[in-house]
């Protein structure tokens, strides 16, 4: 390849094998076999080729006197194109290839004169500065990643490195034992042909308390592990594919400080001069416990909320019109008591035309008690309200007395559902908390109303359902409930020319404004339904988003019309989405975010140091300081590279977890990480989350292949993502 192409390369994400030789140089000639046979070995695919004689040898621009132009001489001619030669005008070529890209370069040149090295110096043609660096003799085969840095934070871009040239005479077999020393060069640099491992598992010990636990995909890579915690690092034997004999627990792997350095050298031994690189940087690998037969398979129990609850006394708040009994419950629905339903009857405001309908403390024991019965359910169980609300004009209020509520409150397993048929809400446990530590001492009263847009709204939005969720401690109005979300539903039937992934939610600020909210159609239930940490006025609008080229029996197409609609993704001009375009890091951080209502952060010092001031530098200021995102090696996120499927992956299942929305394993199906045939590819630093989304049904993978290094395409990116928001 070209300068400027190796140049390119460097320049990437990734862990690369280069040779410096060159076609003209017997020595290459005689040893490009050996470096072909033991990358084969390894798996590596691909060594890139520069020759520092910049027309490979092969020009038209050499002296017709020298006897074999195709043999360099240091001087004359011959070397009108050699860019490693002092005192040219390619010199500064050669020079600021190694000084930019090569800082931490070791060679036999470099360990002449006392350990000065022997230097290619001469003196820029433009700036008239003399130039200098360390000189490569070739055949040069060296491992690079410009990720890497040392401990210190200094730039050691070269893991390895071996020298070839030379003719190894060594006594008593020279051919055989120059060529197997040779070979043993090579694979002792290809044991390390990663920046960090990537591809070990860790198994589980077969019983509690044995320590025969193990880390595999460790064959061909020179490795040390200790548990997290521990000081000394223990050496894997070369010829190993495992370690064994490990307790369940956190290991830390990272490559050795071997010999991968190798420079020629005549002598009896066999072996050639040696250069210990550093240690690689570790990476975290869990040898996990169980499941055991017969063991406890965990879990918690939070046991009861003893936090005081206000309890001033009654008060009917806003309790108006008559209001009817609760009828009898009705035995619990569900495995483990999981819901239990009290229906209520109600009677209509003549003047309002709502439903009133008011449950009594003995109907919330009974309720709860019935629930309880055979023992406190372990799981969270809920209560269900049904109103009858016949005759009303779409308007149900559901009050509830302050110590009946208290009840409600005080008991952490539980939430509460009020459906009015045209509209339900569910309060989790939190949720109740906060109503219910108001200050005012009145009933606590949920107001469901269905109400219709003003004229000029429905000039811009169309005749949309439009719905008011309220509730009131006594007289005060609670709008917020601490954080905790609130689950609202809308039952919905969509027009014969609707698309229900284009089917969204609004809500009216105080200022009269729109804001989109995440909720989607249900097809199964028949509704629209979101969660929201506030009560407003919502709308349903339809927000339908055509591209030219996203066909609509394309695969990817209800994903990318149901994030345009939620302005979680756009096209890339007005009438294309480019589904067959790649995805950076960066653009999917702003995806993933903006999907999961993550707001970017303000500019921060500590944010990413190539964040730089453009559309992704807030959300990966947002996406640091949540741990979304560790980055890279100095500081650096590399937001314009093309993110791969296991960084995609990665990001994805940080970000639920940042969210307050953990994985939850899907018991319908026996996905498993195991169950793929390339798994072992998968790196460590994404097994965790990938492992989490094959069992949680997110990611399925293609044709039993997870294909964890492979680039994403903007159509690949929204189907995750619309997977993800639409998993239930």
């Amino acid at each position: 390849m070209t300068l400027d192409e190796l140049k390119y390369v460097l320049a990437q994400e990734g862990t690369f094998v280069v040779l410096v030789g060159c076609a003209w140089c017997p020595d290459t000639q005689g040893k490009v076999k050996y470096l072909n046979q033991v990358a084969n070995e390894y798996g590596v695919d691909k060594v890139y080729n520069w020759d520092f004689k910049l027309d490979g040898g092969v020009g038209g621009l050499t002296s017709t006197t020298i006897a074999n132009p195709r043999i360099p001489t240091e001087s004359g001619t011959a070397n009108l194109l050699h860019a490693r030669t002092s005192d040219v005008a390619l010199t500064h070529i050669f020079t600021d290839w190694v000084n930019g890209y090569l800082p931490n370069l070791v060679s036999q040149n470099t360990k002449q004169n006392n350990g000065a090295g022997q230097l290619v110096a001469g003196t820029h043609p433009v700036t008239l500065q003399p130039v200098s660096s360390q000189r490569i003799q070739a055949p040069y085969v060296f491992v690079y990643d410009k990720r890497n840095y040392n401990e210190q934070g200094v730039w050691k871009p070269i893991l390895g490195h071996v020298e070839l040239m030379g003719n190894f005479n060594i006594t008593g077999d020279p051919a055989s034992k120059g060529a197997q020393l040779r070979i043993n060069s090579l694979r002792s640099l290809f044991s390390r042909i990663e920046w960090q491992p990537s591809g070990l598992v860790g198994e589980a010990p077969s019983q509690a308390g044995l320590n025969n636990g193990q880390i595999t995909g460790i064959s061909k890579k020179s490795l040390e592990y200790r548990l997290k915690g521990q000081t000394q690092y223990t050496a894997v034997p070369s010829s190993g594919n495992v370690i064994t004999g490990l307790a369940a627990g956190t290991y830390e792997v990272r490559y050795t400080q071997a010999v991968r350095g190798f420079d020629t050298s005549d002598n009896a031994a066999g072996e050639a001069a040696k250069t210990v690189y550093e240690y690689g940087p570790a990476v975290e690998v869990i040898v996990p416990e169980g499941p055991y037969a017969g063991g406890d398979s965990g879990g918690s129990n939070p046991g009861n909320d003893s936090s005081p609850v206000h309890n001033p006394g009654n008060n009917s708040g806003t309790n108006s019109g008559n209001s009817g009994n609760a009828q009898p419950i009705t035995a619990p629905e569900g495995p483990s008591g999981e819901s239990g339903v009290t229906r209520i009857s109600s009677e209509v405001n003549s003047e309002t035309g709502r439903a009133v309908a008011l449950v009594t403390q003995s109907a919330v024991h009974s309720l709860l008690h019935a629930l309880k019965q055979g023992g406190q359910p372990a799981a969270k169980s809920r209560l269900i309200l049904e109103v009858d609300h016949q005759g009303s004009a779409g308007s149900v209020q559901v009050t509830v007395p302050r110590e009946a509520f208290n009840e409600l409150a005080q008991n952490t397993n539980f939430e509460l559902k009020v459906d009015a048929g045209f509209a339900s809400i569910v309060l989790d446990a939190e949720a109740l908390k906060v109503i219910n530590a108001n200050r005012d001492s009145g009933s606590i009263s949920i107001i469901l109303s269905k109400s219709e847009l003003p004229a000029e709204a429905k000039e811009v939005l169309g005749d949309r359902p439009v719905y008011d969720l309220l509730v009131y401690a006594g007289q005060s109005n609670v709008s917020t409930f601490g954080g905790s979300q609130v689950l609202v539903a809308f039952p919905y039937s969509p027009a014969p020319n609707e698309n229900p992934n284009a089917i969204i939610v609004y809500y009216v600020t105080e200022d009269g404004e729109l804001e989109l909210v995440k909720g989607r159609f249900h097809a199964a239930a028949g509704s629209v339904e979101f969660r929201t940490t506030h009560f407003s006025q919502y709308i349903i609008g339809y927000n339908n988003i055509d591209f030219a080229d996203v066909p609509a029996a394309a695969w990817y197409a209800d994903a990318v019309t149901y994030l345009a609609a939620r302005g979680i993704t756009s096209g890339t001009d007005d009438t294309h989405f480019s589904p067959s375009g790649k995805v950076t890091r960066g653009q999917f951080i702003v995806l993933l975010l903006k999907a999961l209502d993550i707001s970017p952060d303000a500019p921060a010092a500590s944010n990413f140091s190539d964040a730089g001031d453009t559309y992704y530098t807030g959300y990966l200021a947002a996406a640091k300081r949540l741990g979304i995102a560790n980055g890279l090696q100095g500081n650096r996120f590399a937001p314009n590279q093309t993110i791969t499927r296991e960084e995609l992956f990665t990001f994805l299942y940080r970000a639920l977890l940042a969210a307050g929305e953990p994985v939850a394993v899907n018991t319908g199906t026996a996905a498993s990480l195991s169950g793929f045939a390339d798994q072992a590819e998968v790196s460590a630093f994404a097994r965790e989350a990938i492992q989490a989304l094959v069992e949680a049904g997110i990611l399925a993978g293609s044709n039993n292949r997870l294909l964890p290094t492979g680039v994403t395409s903007r159509a690949e990116a929204v189907q995750v993502l619309y997977n993800l928001l639409t998993h239930s």
